[in-house]
């Protein structure tokens, strides 16, 4: 039912989430004035950087949280004061997809941050995400709320595994049955 897509650029999860949930209230925050001033009107595109959210709270949780191709990019310091602000914005399913020193990812690396998979996982954990596999995240919420839910707390998320907006799709069905 709904989306916030924190560093989304121009909005590339937009056109295929909205293909799939006709009905999706999509939000997106991006660092790139060039961005907000083609596409913010009509895309829902709003200015911020990562670590204003710190303090940004624009919506209620949200049912899928999307953070793709940011966090690998981030100064540590911005990474931290924002990172919190992931978990408190997601009522159901995060995709995080955060490269790391191990992946053997091809593309820009410009200002690319080679911290280890562990960086990541280990801060995530700790705001009471749950690792779903392929870059998904389970939210606090929904752990607590799922007491028989059986979770391996050990499912280690390393590397790239799938990353397609069907994918989400299923997940988010899944959840809602």
């Amino acid at each position: 039912r709904s989306v916030i897509d924190i560093g989304c650029g121009e909005c590339a999860w937009r056109a295929p989430l909205l293909k799939l949930r006709p009905k999706l209230a999509y939000l997106g925050f991006d660092a790139s004035e060039y961005a907000i001033a083609r596409h913010g009107r009509r895309r829902n595109l709003h200015l911020a950087r990562f670590a204003d959210f710190e303090f940004l709270q624009p919506c209620p949780p949200a049912d899928l949280l999307v953070c793709s191709d940011v966090l690998h990019y981030l100064p540590t310091r911005e990474l931290e004061r924002g990172l919190p602000a992931l978990a408190e914005l997601c009522g159901g399913v995060a995709f995080i997809e955060a490269f790391a020193r191990e992946d053997e990812a091809v593309g820009d690396d410009h200002e690319f941050k080679p911290r280890p998979a562990a960086f990541y996982r280990t801060r995530l954990r700790a705001l009471g995400l749950h690792p779903l596999g392929s870059h998904c995240w389970l939210s606090p919420g929904r752990v607590a709320a799922s007491p028989g839910l059986k979770i391996d707390r050990t499912l280690p998320v390393e590397g790239p595994m799938a990353r397609t907006v069907a994918d989400l799709a299923l997940l988010l069905d899944a959840m809602n049955e």
